[in-house]
């Protein structure tokens, strides 16, 4: 994922009226690491059902899914991630530059 966002980091890549990356995540301790700032959702029961939807991709697309799922299912929720394109452009337009 670190290779994507340098990627996007590169001038001219993404247009200039995109002003932050924004998603929504069950991973987000490991989006901390690249920068993103995470802050979980409120418990809804629309929430809820994100919960189970993504639980089942990560069940379906992980090669290890049940047993990532059992680790996940008890304590995972929903959090929103936010990377600004400040933070994007000084954390990973220096990647580029060196490769």
């Amino acid at each position: 994922m670190a290779s994507d966002l340098a990627m996007l980091a590169e001038p001219g890549r993404l247009p200039p009226e995109v002003k932050a990356l924004h998603g929504v995540t069950l991973l987000a301790r490991a989006t901390r690491r690249l920068g993103f700032e995470a802050r979980p959702l409120p418990k809804t029961l629309g929430n809820q059902l994100v919960r189970l939807y993504m639980l089942g991709l990560l069940r379906i697309y992980n090669p290890s899914g049940d047993r990532r799922l059992a680790q996940a299912e008890s304590d995972a929720y929903p959090s929103e991630i936010w990377l600004g394109r400040r933070e994007l452009s000084e954390r990973y337009a220096s990647a580029t530059r060196q490769e």
